[in-house]
C-alpha cells in the first residue's frame, strides 16, 4: 500500500469528520484540509511517517526519526485552511473586541497590525490552535 493511501487511512480513522486531501511521491506526503483539527494533531499523527528533518544550519538532512515498524518518507507538509465564513465571523467578533478595528471595513486592510499581523494574519493566529 502507498504510503499515502496508510496516512490518510490513519487521519480518516482517527478524525471521521474531516475531509483530508493526501498526496505522496517517493519522498514525500502532502496533507491538506480545511477547518477541523489542529496542525498539531495531525502532526501527532503524521510525525511517525517522517524519516527526520532538514537542518539548515549544516544544510543537509538528520535521520532523526528512522523506524521500521513503518513506511517512512522524507518530508510530511501539512496545510490547513480556514474558510472564508470562519475568517468573516471572527472579524465581526473581533471588531467588537479590539478598539482599533472598529473601522475597518474588510480583514485585509494593512492599516491595522496586531502582533505583526494585518487582521486577517491576526485570525488565522489566532485560529491555528483552535478546532473548527
Amino acid at each position: 500500500m502507498k504510503i499515502g493511501k496508510i496516512v490518510k487511512s490513519e487521519l480518516k480513522q482517527a478524525f471521521p469528520q474531516i475531509k483530508f486531501s493526501v498526496t505522496s511521491d517517493y519522498n514525500c506526503v502532502l496533507v491538506s484540509w480545511t477547518n477541523g483539527v489542529t496542525v498539531a494533531m495531525v502532526e501527532a499523527i503524521t510525525s511517525k511517517y517522517k524519516l527526520g528533518h532538514f537542518d539548515g544550519m549544516t544544510d543537509s538532512y538528520e535521520y532523526s526519526n528512522r523506524r521500521d515498524d513503518v513506511h517512512q518518507v522524507d518530508y510530511v507538509f501539512l496545510s490547513r485552511d480556514i474558510s472564508e465564513d470562519v475568517y468573516k465571523a471572527k472579524f465581526v467578533e473581533y471588531k467588537k473586541y479590539y478598539h482599533d478595528w472598529e473601522n475597518l471595513n474588510d480583514m485585509d486592510d494593512n492599516s491595522v497590525h496586531m502582533q505583526g499581523y494585518n487582521p486577517r494574519g491576526f485570525i488565522r493566529h489566532k485560529l491555528s490552535e483552535e478546532c473548527l
